[in-house]
Parts: C-alpha cells; sequence; structure tokens
C-alpha cells in the first residue's frame, strides 16, 4: 500500500503497476485470484518487461479461477509484450529476471495448475532452451522451484522416471538455498511422490532426501 500512495504520489503509472503485480502474486498464492487491475493503465506503462510481468500474473491467476482461455490467452500476450521491448539495458534494471524463459516458466505453472500436464512439460521444454534460460548458477531459487514444477508435470503424465530425474536435480540447487517457497514446493513434490513410494526410483529418493 506504500508503494502504491507512492506511485500514485509522483503520477508514476509504471511504478504502480508493478507494486500490484506483486500484490497479484500474494492474492493467487493465497488461491484470491483476481486478473484484473493494473494492465487497465497499460497505456501508461512505459516498461515493456513490466507489461510481460502483469500479463504472466494474468496467466497465474486465471488458471485458480478456472478459466484456461484466458490463461492461454495471457501468456500469448506475455510473449507479445516481451517481443515488442526492448534490450534489457534499456528497460528498468529491477527488470533483468522478466526473459522470454520466465514467460515459458510461468505458462507451464499455469498449464500444470489447469491439470494439463503434457502442455505444462512442453512448456518447461521451451524454457529451457530458450537464448535466456534461467541460471542456477546466478537465480538458484527461482530454478530450483520451477524444476520441482517440472517434476510434478513429468509426476502428472505418469513419467516417474523423468520426475525423479528432475527432483534430484531440484534437491541438489536446494541445497544451497534458503527459501521458503523453495522449500514449501519441495515438500509438496515429496508428498506427491509418496504415493508410488513402492516403485524403487521412488522409493530411493524419499530415502536419500528425508
Amino acid at each position: 500500500m506504500t508503494s502504491l500512495r507512492a506511485a500514485a504520489g509522483s503520477g508514476n503509472r509504471t511504478a504502480g503497476a508493478t507494486a500490484l503485480a506483486f500484490w497479484a502474486n500474494v492474492r493467487y498464492s493465497h488461491h484470491r485470484p483476481d486478473p484484473r487491475g493494473a494492465l487497465t493503465h497499460r497505456t501508461n506503462i512505459a516498461s515493456p518487461r513490466v507489461l510481460t510481468m502483469l500479463h504472466i500474473r494474468q496467466a497465474r491467476a486465471h488458471p485458480i479461477a478456472q478459466e484456461p482461455t484466458a490463461a492461454y490467452r495471457a501468456i500469448d500476450n506475455a510473449l507479445a509484450a516481451y517481443d515488442r521491448g526492448t534490450a534489457p539495458g534499456d528497460d528498468l534494471h529491477s527488470m533483468y529476471w522478466v526473459t522470454t524463459s520466465e514467460v515459458f516458466q510461468a505458462a507451464g505453472s499455469a498449464a500444470l495448475s489447469l491439470g494439463d500436464p503434457q502442455r505444462a512439460v512442453k512448456y518447461f521444454s521451451a524454457a529451457a532452451t530458450q537464448q535466456d534460460p534461467y541460471d542456477p548458477e546466478k537465480e538458484p531459487r527461482g530454478t530450483a522451484i520451477y524444476l520441482a514444477r517440472q517434476a510434478a508435470a513429468h509426476l502428472a503424465c505418469g513419467d516417474l522416471d523423468g520426475a525423479v530425474e528432475t527432483a534430484e536435480r531440484t534437491v541438489h540447487l536446494m541445497g544451497g538455498v534458503s527459501s521458503a517457497r523453495g522449500t514449501e514446493t519441495l515438500t509438496r513434490l515429496r508428498s506427491e511422490l509418496k504415493r508410488h513410494r513402492t516403485i524403487p526410483v521412488v522409493k530411493n529418493f524419499l530415502n536419500e532426501t528425508a
């Protein structure tokens, strides 16, 4: 609220939109999505990466509201906004993390929330093959969180080997990361894997990460 007041006082729509984007993150993380808001003033937002981020937030909110068409449209809008953007050095430095890979990672998370794990796996794979993929050395927390979601997508597709292999990469990255979100994501993944604890590859993973 303080950030929004400061942005309004200075007439900075872009800063206000950024604050609303992170407020949206809080809302959909607590299953209270509201896909409207900041994009109402999109013509006054100067940063293409902020616009991209807002569309990403919509893509994550719509699945919780069970609106798949709107979610996938938001993904397309995010990619289009990013493609219309400028070089990272010409945009807000605080938006350095908004990349094509980030869009596809969010798309994978959205598809997973919509119960479409096969599409989620395709999106996660696309994120890894972009020119600007997550750098696990610079962003271990973000990489670990998305790897855990990718593992969940493999698991939902019935690919236990793929799920465990990806989960092992997640654990490796989590070893040097202190993150409540990361720990929660990994805990949720282990709970899902426990349903298959009789399968040797799953049993070994659960024992090693107990």
